[in-house]
Order: C-alpha cells, then sequence, then structure tokens
C-alpha cells in the first residue's frame, strides 16, 4: 500500500511524457526513496526469481504495477513470471495415464500474489498464457500443458475486471483455436477447469460457454470417435453450466440469448435426453422460487422453449414429478407427453436381438448389425448385460461394436438399459436372480468398464417411471452404489494416498500423488459422513412403502434382508 501512490504517480509522468506535457514541479520528496527503490529494480540485471515452494517475491510485482505502461521496462519482468508456470521441456512431470507427461512446472502464482497485480498486469499475464496455449495446440504438442499454468489460468479468469480479455477470450477465441488444431489433451485440461476448479463466473458467459459445449458434441469428427472420455467431460462441463444457474439467472440469461441475441446460440442438446431433462428441471426449480412464469410474455416464451426441447429429445415426465412442477410446464408436458416404449415389447426385442448374436457368426455382419442405429433398436447394452449374466464374460467382437456405436449413440443404448434393468429386477421372481444382475452389473461397471457409474446413476434418476417401477429404479441405484465394495473401495483408496493435510493448505499446489477426481471428499472424517450422507440421501428417496413392498418380493436376498 505505501507504494501504491508511487506507482499511480509513475503512470501518470509516464502519461504526461508521451502527451507532451510538462509537469510543474519535481517528485515531492515523499516519494524519493520509492522512486529510487523502483528505479533499482528496474535496472537490476538480475530480477527476483519465482521459485516453486518459496513464499511470492512481491519486489517482481511492484515492478510490475509500476512499469506496466513503459514497455521498456515491463516486458523482462512479465516474461519471467509467464515463464515461471509455463515451464520448459527440459523438465516434466508425471501424469495419470499411459507414457502421459506434462510440463515440469507445478507451483501456481498464489491468490494472494495475483491479487497483487493491477489490472493491466493480470490482462498482459492472462493474454500472454492464451497465447502460449494456442502456440501449443497449432504446434500439437504431445506434453500436457504445465500443471501451475492451468491452476493460474484458472485463477485468472474468476476476476471479474479483467473478463473482456480473459473468460470471454477463453470462449470466444481460445476454445474454438484448440478445437479445430484436434489436440484433445489441451481441450480436456481446459474443459476439466470449469468442472473443478472455475465455480464463480458471470451467467452470459456461462450460458455462451453451453452453447460452445453444444457446437462442439454436435459436428460429426471421425478423430472424436474414439474419444469417450473427452466426450464424457464435455457433457459434464455441461451438466455443471446448467445446474449451476442460480434462480434470478435463469429465466433472464436464457430468454436473452435466445431471443435478443444475433448469434442465437444452442443451448439445447441435440442428442443428450439427461441434459435436457436437466435443463427442464432447472427452469422448473428458477420458475418455482421466482415465480417468472405469471405473466403472458414468460408463459409464453417458456412454451416455445420447450417446444424446442421436444422436438430434440422427445421425453415424458412421471405423474408425481409433473405434479411439482409449475403449472405453465404442467401443462405443456400434460398436452405434449411423448410416447413410452412398452415395457413388454423392450423385453421381446432383447430376446431377439439376443438370439441373433447368438446366431451370428461373420464378425463384419455382427459389427453392421449391432452398431447401426437405423438398423435397430438401441439394445446392445442390454445384450451386453445377459452375455455377462449368462458367461461372465465379454466378447472381444463386443468392444468393436462399441467402438464403432461411438460415445455418442452409447447414451441411447445406456437409457434402454435402465429400463431394461428395472423391468430384469421388477420381474425377479422372489427377488432369487437379484443378487446376480447386481453382480452382473458391477462387472459391466468396474471390470469391463463399459458404461460409467455417474453416467448410470444420472440416467436412472431421470427416466420415467412410474409407481412401483419407480421405486425399483431408485432400489438398483441403492444396491449398485451402497452395497457392493468396489465404490467404497475406491474411495478408501483415494483417502489412503491422499493426506488431508493437502485441504489445511492456504494455497493449492498440485502434487503426482493427487490423482484422484474426488476431490470433494477431504479427508477419512468426511469420506465417513459423505458415505453416510448418500446413504441417507438414497433411503430418503425410497419411503417405507417401497421398503415393505421390496422386502416381500425379495426377503429372501442378502440385499434385500438388509432393508428389514
Amino acid at each position: 500500500m505505501q507504494m501504491a501512490a508511487m506507482c499511480i504517480l509513475m503512470h501518470i509522468l509516464k502519461k504526461a511524457q508521451a502527451d507532451n506535457i510538462k509537469t510543474p514541479r519535481s517528485l515531492p520528496p515523499v516519494f524519493k526513496n520509492h522512486h529510487e527503490f523502483l528505479q533499482s529494480l528496474a535496472l537490476n540485471p538480475q530480477l527476483p526469481l519465482i521459485t516453486a515452494g518459496t513464499p511470492p517475491d512481491y519486489r517482481i510485482a511492484l515492478l510490475l504495477n509500476a512499469y506496466s505502461t513503459n514497455q521498456e521496462y515491463f516486458q523482462r519482468p512479465i516474461l519471467i513470471l509467464s515463464e515461471s508456470i509455463q515451464g520448459n521441456q527440459k523438465s516434466t512431470v508425471p501424469m495419470p495415464g499411459i507414457n502421459c507427461v506434462a510440463l515440469g512446472s507445478t507451483s501456481p502464482l498464489s491468490i494472494t500474489f495475483l491479487d497483487a497485480l493491477t489490472v493491466h498486469v493480470k490482462m498482459s499475464l492472462v493474454h500472454n498464457i492464451g497465447q502460449h496455449i494456442q502456440k501449443q495446440a497449432q504446434h500439437k504438442s504431445g506434453v500436457a500443458l504445465a500443471p501451475a499454468l492451468i491452476e493460474t489460468y484458472a485463477r485468472l479468469l474468476v476476476y471479474t475486471e479483467i473478463e473482456s480479455i480473459g473468460i470471454k477470450t477463453f470462449i470466444t477465441n481460445l476454445l474454438p483455436v484448440v478445437y479445430k488444431s484436434h489436440v484433445w489433451s489441451i481441450l480436456h485440461a481446459l474443459l476439466e477447469m470449469f468442472i473443478h476448479r472455475i465455480h464463480h463466473s458471470p451467467p452470459q458467459y456461462r450460458i455462451q460457454l453451453l452453447s460452445t459445449i453444444h457446437h462442439m458434441v454436435a459436428v460429426p469428427l471421425n478423430a472424436m470417435t474414439q474419444m469417450t472420455q473427452l466426450h464424457l467431460c464435455m457433457e459434464s462441463v455441461a451438466l455443471r453450466l446448467i445446474t449451476g444457474l442460480g434462480n434470478s439467472e435463469v429465466m433472464p440469461s436464457l430468454t436473452r440469448f435466445t431471443f435478443c441475441s444475433d448469434t442465437k446460440p444452442n443451448l439445447i442438446s441435440t442428442d443428450s435426453e439427461e441434459l435436457n431433462r436437466v435443463l427442464v428441471l432447472t427452469m422448473a426449480r428458477a420458475i418455482h422460487v421466482t415465480g417468472c412464469d405469471s405473466s403472458g410474455d414468460s408463459a409464453r416464451w417458456c412454451v416455445d422453449f420447450l417446444k424446442t426441447v421436444m422436438t430434440q429429445t422427445p421425453h415424458t415426465w412421471a405423474n408425481h414429478t409433473i405434479q411439482c412442477f409449475p403449472p405453465v410446464i404442467a401443462d405443456f408436458y400434460h398436452q405434449c407427453a411423448a410416447p413410452r416404449e412398452n415395457m413388454h415389447t423392450l423385453k421381446k426385442a432383447v430376446e431377439e436381438e439376443y438370439r441373433k448374436w447368438k446366431s451370428m457368426s461373420n464378425e463384419n455382419d455382427i459389427i453392421a448389425h449391432f452398431s447401426l442405429q437405423h438398423n435397430t433398436s438401441p439394445l446392445f447394452l442390454c445384450l451386453l448385460f445377459k452375455m455377462v449374466l449368462d458367461t461372465d464374460r465379454v466378447p472381444p467382437i463386443a468392444y468393436k461394436v462399441l467402438e464403432r456405436v461411438g460415445p455418442r449413440q452409447l447414451a441411447a443404448h445406456v437409457r434402454t438399459l435402465c429400463d431394461f434393468l428395472v423391468l430384469e429386477f421388477s420381474n425377479s421372481a422372489g427377488g432369487q436372480h437379484v443378487t446376480k444382475y447386481v453382480e452382473t452389473m458391477n462387472s459391466i461397471i468396474w471390470v469391463y468398464n463399459i458404461v460409467p457409474i455417474d453416467r448410470l446413476m444420472l440416467c436412472l434418476a431421470l427416466r420415467t417411471q412410474e409407481g412401483s417401477e419407480a421405486h425399483v429404479c431408485f432400489f438398483i441405484i441403492q444396491l449398485l452404489l451402497l452395497k457392493p465394495a468396489e465404490l467404497r473401495n475406491r474411495v478408501q483408496e483415494f483417502v489412503k494416498e491422499n493426506s488431508p493435510d493437502h485441504w489445511r493448505q492456504n494455497n493449492w499446489c498440485w502434487t503426482s500423488s493427487f490423482t484422484g477426481s474426488w476431490s470433494s471428499i477431504k479427508c477419512t472424517r468426511t469420506w465417513r459422513l459423505f458415505w453416510k450422507g448418500l446413504e441417507c440421501f438414497i433411503n430418503s428417496m425410497i419411503d417405507q412403502s417401497l421398503i415393505y413392498t421390496i422386502h416381500s418380493i425379495i426377503m429372501k436376498t442378502s440385499y434385500g434382508s438388509d432393508l428389514t
């Protein structure tokens, strides 16, 4: 604070010199020592260095703040600061995955150090980072971005005073450049910032990013056929953006970008029913809290928006869900409900396709028949369920079919699998097959890694089930999450490898051992609270009448006896 006045005065003097304005007097005596100190820093050939693991040297922040409009003295310190987080090819660190390495800088610039920089310096720094990432993408570098660079960039993007060159440039310029360069590792890292790091950004930019994500997912690229993890990451970002909208932000943001924008961004997914369902739920929550559907204009806009959603992904809701919707949404779904697939027809179709699978022998014919969406219903995951149930294995040709199906179309197969699971669990006579069904699904999820657990849970929770089928659906969620040991063991392994002291740090620093995605589970005690809370949450969705119903059906199973 003592040097702030001197830094401002130096900018004034520089501006006066550029405009040929003669200053009326020399520096005040109180600023003499401050000015000499800054001059000595600027002329010193050995600038203070940013060293990993040491407290930040604020002399370089002073130098940057004082000379940010003087390119003669500004370029050298800003380059040193940028290079300290960018790393170099001589030093790399291992990353999770096979043969994955990143540039070696692992200590990001601290929050206190970034807070000490002026707006102009922050803008210069975030611009340099963006240019560096674009350069890496255009050169198609095989080495991942430095962890320090990603974390520092995420911290800079939340500063609202630099949003025009920060978050706005990130969405409109940097992401498209990386996407067009097809450097998927960099794109994946940038998108993950919005899942785990950037929690505070203006709603207009979240809506704009949501439109960008939908555009990326909708463009068919042969190179992305096998990019299952990247596709899941894009959907996770979209899900985070939708659910992160506040009640007062939903309607103004959606109406502004849908009807008042010249670009008319696409806010509705063309193929993900789950994302559109979550969007409808978010709208319902906002309308319920704010009451903005009371006027005629809001009601008409809401109906038009829902019509567009139904055009892209036709769906319906259970009656007990529609009863909780605001009147404008409830009336719409009463009038425009999409037809539901008959469960008897689904069962018959799965049996027929399974017979075809066992009777066909030509590999090319099998791949062509079961992977092309227009030739058959999305039943292949149901067939895999029956394969694992009967033989306890997945044949190699099944993976070739899954590769041909691709991550975009696989979501439709997951929805059909959810309906089929509810049907099979409901028809289990006396519950004698429930244990085997759960073991089969655990193998599909954890052994063969065919269906991610988070996507399966999301799809099960959002499927349209009525009456006892809804109870069975949430009972399946409980069985797959809480009863088997697979998920519990993985969380415990994460807790074992990551010390709780990590969460006591005032300033986050990347370490090679921190490779898990369960970043919200902070320590063993928190993990126990999390697990108990999850169990209570799922149990709360299954009322007592369900427990008694399931108890009477599957009392003989080990899982059913735990519910009494």
